[in-house]
């Protein structure tokens, strides 16, 4: 049994992790992922006759210890930092960065998500780590798609205003 799964593993390992980390944009938490989608599919494992089966399978198990992953950090309340819209002004100049100060950069970030208040991080939460849309939000609150708009650029600019003065602070200026 063990080396008909290892076969059948080594042919779909690759797609199976470009699809973890396509949802998780932190790189050891899509390793961690990926560990766990090998135990379930490990201890689980049934001989399959088709390998589209089985790289099926696995990639619903990828899915499903994606979901758990994110209702764990929603559970602990961590803010997903490594969203596009969050990082998309400090990525469009990353070059001139090196890796150490990208994740001095990401360290920062994480310290002023933590400073938000508890409105505005329960309604980054429902954006990115329920990944709502404008018009779910808008629903939800009892406003407009406009209004929740402005709100989530007003979050993203008091973001981005915090970062940069700790960051000519650091002497690190975007």
């Amino acid at each position: 049994m063990d080396k008909s799964f290892v076969r059948m593993f080594q042919k779909v390992d690759k797609i199976i992790y470009r699809y973890i980390a396509f949802h998780v944009s932190d790189k050891n938490d899509a390793e961690d992922i990926m560990q766990e989608v090998c135990l379930v599919m490990w201890k689980k494992y049934k001989p399959f006759t088709d390998s589209e089966q089985f790289k099926a399978w696995g990639l619903t198990i990828a899915r499903l210890q994606i979901l758990r992953y994110y209702n764990l950090q929603k559970r602990h309340c961590k803010v997903n930092s490594h969203d596009p819209e969050l990082l998309e002004a400090f990525r469009s100049r990353s070059g001139r960065f090196s890796q150490r100060q990208k994740s001095e950069i990401e360290e920062m970030l994480d310290k002023q998500l933590q400073l938000l208040t508890k409105e505005e991080k329960a309604f980054l939460s429902e954006r990115y780590e329920d990944r709502l849309t404008l018009k779910s939000l808008a629903e939800i609150h009892s406003t407009s798609i406009r209004c929740v708009h402005y709100k989530l650029q007003k979050i993203h600019r008091k973001l981005r205003r915090k970062l940069n003065i700790e960051l000519r602070r650091e002497d690190v200026a975007v």
